[in-house]
């Protein structure tokens, strides 16, 4: 049996800042998870959302960096920078 789900923009905002903050600086597939969602749904969200996501991963991976430290496994640390230039790439930046 197979069901749709409708969730709206702003349950989906949520739903993507609650599972990118949970997910940064963990060693685990969570970030690769993180990418393949902000890949496909990044273009749903606001500007100013991705925007904001885009920041919060920016500054986890810099305050990482500063401790000469990686986000997680190097793996990981990599794959917060594709999550950034995928948020980046997405229609309406400012």
């Amino acid at each position: 049996m197979s069901a749709f789900v409708v969730v709206n923009g702003n349950d989906l905002c949520d739903m993507m800042f609650f599972t990118v903050r949970y997910s940064l600086g963990r060693r685990s597939t969570a970030s690769s998870i993180c990418l393949v969602l902000i890949g496909q749904y990044a273009k749903k969200l606001d500007a100013w959302q991705r925007n904001q996501l885009r920041e919060e991963i920016h500054q986890a991976l810099k305050t990482a960096e500063d401790r000469d430290q990686t986000l997680g496994d190097q793996c990981d640390h990599d794959t917060w920078y594709q999550a950034m230039a995928l948020l980046k790439e997405s229609p309406g930046d400012v």
